[in-house]
């Protein structure tokens, strides 16, 4: 009965206080100060169960009430985790790496979506390690009119050539007055669009193609979903990295009949959460290849050497 008289004692001024507290925030009190008075009087609703409980001598069921609101806390968060986990391994059983060849013996196109700085690092150190040559690159930004389900030819791709190199730049500033020039060396980076001709010359040349989503989507990326090999009840998915080899002479990007030598995708799809579990998204991208494998790839030189700055 002890009890019974302390939650009593406890419950009586909360709620005679509820409503003058109440009248009074109708007036003027803040978002904060509703919060507070509501969940004021939640704590009273519960006090008045638990009492009424107490009173009927059912201590018993509010055993049973607070397990089962520990089990909705802790176990929809392991089932929804096993699940979502379940299903990223099953996806990532479509990832492939077999034999890579050596860039150096190839001549590589490289289709990449939006800007180089999100795509995979021994990608990014391959491009600026070729900066003095310059590699030739197609940029896709989506909206690109192209429906790539079906053969599309490279030269009707906007096809670039990017380089990097140090740069001596004349600078020059006013200090008092007077004009002070200055010399300063710089790295510069620069996409040089290809001329219709040149574009057909680069295509015919092209027998190994380098794909990669980096950032963002496109068209290109989209259609990788009606690739047989890849018919999955993903949500949907990104292209990390792609590599595969084409016939030198026919200028022509058939993504459906590709045959990859990497393929390396990125799960992204989610598991709704219930009760206390949120929503799980995606998740760390397991990579099927060697990294060394691949990096041997990237930047062994037909001499044996290593591209210098291409290496981690």
């Amino acid at each position: 009965m002890t009890q019974v008289r302390n939650v009593a004692w406890g419950l009586g001024p909360g709620v005679l206080l509820a409503g003058p507290a109440h009248a009074e925030c109708l007036g003027n009190c803040g978002y904060g100060a509703l919060i507070a008075i509501v969940f004021g009087g939640g704590l009273a609703v519960l006090a008045l169960a638990i009492f009424v409980m107490i009173k009927l001598r059912l201590g018993w069921l509010i055993k049973w009430i607070a397990g089962a609101l520990v089990l909705a806390l802790v176990i929809p968060p392991i089932i929804i985790g096993a699940w979502h986990n379940h299903k990223r391994r099953v996806f990532e059983q479509l990832d492939h790496a077999g034999p890579l060849p050596r860039l150096a013996d190839r001549t590589p196109l490289i289709i990449i979506s939006r800007g180089l700085g999100s795509c995979p690092p021994a990608l990014e150190r391959y491009v600026n390690a070729k900066g003095a040559e310059g590699v030739h690159m197609v940029t896709l930004w989506g909206g690109d009119g192209f429906d790539f389900r079906k053969p599309v030819r490279l030269a009707d791709l906007r096809i670039e050539r990017r380089t990097q190199k140090i740069e001596t730049r004349v600078e020059s500033y006013f200090s008092e007055g007077k004009e002070v020039t200055f010399t300063e060396e710089r790295m510069m980076e620069r996409s040089t669009p290809l001329t219709p001709a040149e574009r057909e010359a680069v295509a015919a040349a092209t027998d190994y193609l380098i794909i990669a989503q980096c950032h963002g989507d496109a068209e290109l990326f989209d259609a990788f979903r009606d690739i047989p090999a890849l018919k999955t009840d993903a949500e949907r998915f990104d292209i990390v990295l792609a590599m595969a080899p084409i016939e030198k002479g026919s200028g022509v990007l058939s993504l459906l009949d590709l045959q990859f030598d990497l393929l390396d995708l990125w799960y992204v799809g989610v598991t709704r959460g219930f009760l206390f579990a949120g929503s799980r998204v995606a998740g760390d991208n397991s990579m099927p290849y060697d990294p060394a494998r691949l990096e041997a790839a990237f930047c062994e030189q037909t001499d044996g050497t290593t591209l210098p700055g291409c290496a981690k």
